[in-house]
């Protein structure tokens, strides 16, 4: 295994990951409709390069929490 610095060509991959991760936490808490919503939301992660990381940004389409 060989762990790198992301760079913008990894930000997909992350997002899917991140996405499956997210939908297999909240499964059976929120519904279908809500998890898609907030899944396109994770898909349009905005990301800047800094020296030494990646910052995301998760727009959610809800402000409250379960």
């Amino acid at each position: 295994m060989m762990i790198t610095k992301p760079i913008p060509e990894h930000t997909e991959a992350i997002c899917e990951i991140c996405s499956v991760g997210w939908r297999q936490t909240v499964q059976g808490i929120y519904d279908e409709e809500y998890q898609a919503k907030n899944v396109a939301s994770v898909k349009s992660f905005m990301w800047q390069a800094s020296r030494s990381s990646i910052l995301f940004c998760f727009r959610s389409s809800r402000s409250d929490t379960k």
